[in-house]
């Protein structure tokens, strides 16, 4: 699970580097790739929100979400005491499910 509660394991590019499918991964830089913002078959690598910055999407290695989670030490954003902040809560918009599990987790504490 990524610090923002989405399930990485259900990311298309995390399930196609973890399977080694570089057809995949080259088909997925092609559909999210905008004139602004070009992808290489290279940058659709990922091994999970909580692995290096080197080894997440290259996007995905400047969220600002992971990044305080990082600085803060926090396994997830239910861990923090500011929870749900503005942020995160955007991410709730496009992703309901990512609320759901962190919602749950937050009460668990």
């Amino acid at each position: 699970m990524g610090y923002c509660g989405i399930d990485c394991r259900r990311c298309p590019a995390y399930v196609a580097s973890r399977q080694g499918n570089s057809r995949e991964r080259e088909t997925l830089a092609d559909e999210w790739s905008t004139e602004q913002y070009p992808l290489s078959t290279e940058d659709i690598y990922c091994e999970g929100c909580k692995a290096s910055d080197d080894m997440v999407m290259v996007f995905c290695a400047k969220c600002v979400i992971r990044q305080c989670a990082i600085h803060r030490n926090l396994a997830n954003c239910a861990q923090c005491s500011e929870y749900p902040c503005p942020e995160i809560s955007a991410v709730f918009q496009k992703s309901p499910e990512a609320r759901v599990v962190l919602d749950a987790l937050y009460r668990a504490r």
